[in-house]
C-alpha cells in the first residue's frame, strides 16, 4: 500500500497540475466581490494579499491558500464572515491562480502581521495540499492545519506531530479522489477533526460558480459557508 501511494499520490498531482496550467481560472462571483469592503466591525485591505481584520479581534489568524485555477477573490465571503467572528483573516494571492507557485506566501503575511500570535493555515483542493506543505515546514509558526477537500502528500507525514488538523469534506464533491482522500488519512493525526458536509460539493468551499466534474450541491452556498464556519470555530475553540 505504501509503496503504491508513493507512485499513485506524485501522478495524480502532476497530472492535476498539467491540466490546471492550461486551463483558464474560475472567476469570483459578484458575491464573491461584493465581500471586498470594510464594514462596521472590519477593515478590508488589498495590496499583496487580501486581508479581513477585526476593529476588536483575538490574536489568532487563519491563512488562505486558494484552490488550483481559482481566483483568490473567491474566497472573500468565506473569509469576511470568519473576520465576524473575531479571527484576522487573509487570503494569499498566488501566481497563474496556482498555489504550487507560492507555497511560501503565507510567511510575508505572518511577518507583517506580528501583532497575531497564533497562526492556522487552510487550503482549498490543490490550495489545501500546498497549506499542508507550510504548515509541515513552519510547525513553530502554524498551530492548525485546516483542509478544504484537500489531503497532504504522504512526504508531509503529520502522523507523529502535534499539528492540529481540521479536515472539511462535502459528501458531493466530485472532485476529489476518494480512494486517496482515505488512504492519505494515515498522513494526519489520530485526532484530526473530520467534518462531511451533507448536501456540500467542491466548488462551494469557495464562490465561483460551478465547477467542471462537480456533483451539485443540495446547500446553498450559504449553508455549506455556515456549516464550514461552524465546524473551524469548534475546532480553533
Amino acid at each position: 500500500m505504501k509503496r503504491k501511494l508513493l507512485i499513485v499520490i506524485p501522478i495524480i498531482f502532476l497530472l492535476l497540475v498539467f491540466n490546471l496550467l492550461f486551463n483558464s481560472s474560475y472567476k469570483a462571483t459578484d458575491n464573491a466581490l461584493n465581500a471586498l469592503e470594510s464594514t462596521d466591525t472590519l477593515k478590508f485591505y488589498s495590496d499583496d494579499y487580501i486581508s479581513f481584520i477585526p476593529i476588536s479581534h483575538n490574536e489568532i489568524g487563519i491563512i488562505m491558500y486558494p484552490g488550483g485555477k481559482v481566483e483568490h477573490e473567491a474566497y472573500a465571503p468565506l473569509m469576511r464572515d470568519l473576520a465576524d467572528q473575531g479571527y484576522s483573516t487573509f487570503i494569499a494571492k498566488m501566481p497563474l491562480d496556482l498555489a504550487i507557485f507560492g507555497k511560501n506566501k503565507a510567511s510575508e503575511i505572518i511577518e507583517e502581521n506580528n501583532t497575531i500570535n497564533q497562526w492556522y493555515i487552510m487550503g482549498h483542493s490543490l490550495g489545501g495540499v500546498m497549506a499542508a506543505q507550510y504548515a509541515y515546514e513552519n510547525q513553530e509558526t502554524i498551530s492548525g492545519l485546516i483542509l478544504l477537500a484537500s489531503y497532504p502528500q504522504e512526504k508531509h507525514d503529520f502522523s507523529n506531530t502535534d499539528m492540529e488538523v481540521l479536515s472539511i469534506l462535502g459528501n458531493l464533491d466530485g472532485l476529489i479522489d476518494l480512494d486517496t482522500y482515505k488512504e492519505t488519512k494515515a498522513f494526519l493525526p489520530e485526532d484530526t477533526m473530520y467534518i462531511t458536509i451533507d448536501g456540500g460539493n467542491h466548488a462551494q468551499m469557495g464562490t465561483y460558480g460551478k465547477q467542471k466534474k462537480d456533483l451539485p450541491a443540495t446547500l446553498t452556498p450559504e449553508e455549506q459557508e455556515y456549516l464550514i464556519i461552524e465546524s473551524i470555530m469548534e475546532f480553533i475553540h
